[in-house]
C-alpha cells in the first residue's frame, strides 16, 4: 500500500509522519494515515493539513459507525488538531523498500533476543556493523 511521499506500508508511513512504530499509533493517527489512501496527494497531511483532518474524521466516523470506537470517542478524536512528528530519516528510496522494511523488522526481532556482550544490551542494527544478506541484489 502506498501512502503520501511514496511511503510503502503502514510501518514506514507511521515512522515518517509520526516518528513511531505502527503498533504505537493512536486511533486518530492511524485514521489519518488510512484516510490518505483515498488520495495520497490530495490528502497529504504536509501539503493539505485541513483536507487530511477532514478525511481523518471521515475514517473516524466509519470507525464509530462500525463500532470500533464509541460516539464519545469519535467526538473527542475528531476535534483534535493535526499533530505530526515528521521525520525524513525514513529510507524509502531504492530497490524494493517494502522488502527491505520486512527484513528490517525481522532482523530487529531476532537481534532483540541476542545479548551483544556482558552488558546484556541487544545488538543495534544500525550501529554495530552487522552484515545482513538477503535474496535481494
Amino acid at each position: 500500500v502506498t501512502f503520501p511521499d511514496n511511503m510503502f506500508g503502514i510501518d514506514v508511513a507511521s515512522r515518517r509522519f509520526f516518528d513511531k512504530e505502527s503498533p504505537q499509533l493512536r486511533p486518530e493517527e492511524a485514521a489519518l494515515l488510512i484516510g490518505t489512501l483515498k488520495g495520497t496527494s490530495l490528502y497529504n497531511p504536509l501539503r493539505h493539513p485541513e483536507r487530511a483532518v477532514q478525511r481523518r474524521n471521515v475514517v473516524l466516523r466509519q470507525m464509530s459507525k462500525n463500532q470500533y470506537i464509541t460516539e464519545t470517542e469519535y467526538d473527542s478524536l475528531s476535534s483534535l488538531s493535526l499533530e505530526m512528528a515528521y521525520s525524513e530519516e525514513v529510507r524509502n528510496e531504492g530497490l524494493a523498500p517494502h522488502f527491505r522494511e520486512y527484513v528490517r523488522n525481522e532482523v530487529e526481532q531476532l537481534l532483540a533476543a541476542i545479548p551483544r556482550n556482558d552488558d546484556e544490551e541487544p545488538y543495534n542494527l544500525y550501529t554495530d556493523g552487522l552484515k545482513i544478506y538477503t535474496t535481494l541484489h
